[in-house]
């Protein structure tokens, strides 16, 4: 979350304080960083795990395109061109079937 977004929410959290009696003002601002906390642990977790995802993509996605230039040093267009379409094909298949879940 950026940093103007957090300002914005301390400033009517602060303001909505300035209201309550002190009892409540101590008990809301330990839920408001309990809550605060918890989205930053997730934030956290969900980078991590995109990270690892990226990286995972970029290594297959290297060996791909190491596997066409085989392909096509070896004097066969045709077949390289017949190996593209089938894996853009199966790259369809994969983004179809992640949308339905």
């Amino acid at each position: 979350m950026d940093s103007a977004k957090q300002e914005t929410r301390k400033k009517v959290e602060e303001e909505a304080m300035l209201e309550m009696a002190p009892e409540e003002k101590a008990k809301l601002a330990k839920e408001l960083a309990r809550h605060r906390h918890l989205m930053s642990q997730q934030e956290l977790k969900q980078s991590r795990a995109n990270k690892i995802k990226s990286k995972t993509f970029r290594k297959i996605a290297k060996k791909e395109k190491e596997r066409i230039r085989a392909i096509e040093r070896a004097d066969d267009p045709a077949k390289a061109e017949e190996y593209r379409a089938k894996m853009e094909q199966q790259k369809l298949v994969v983004c179809i079937s992640h949308r339905t879940r």
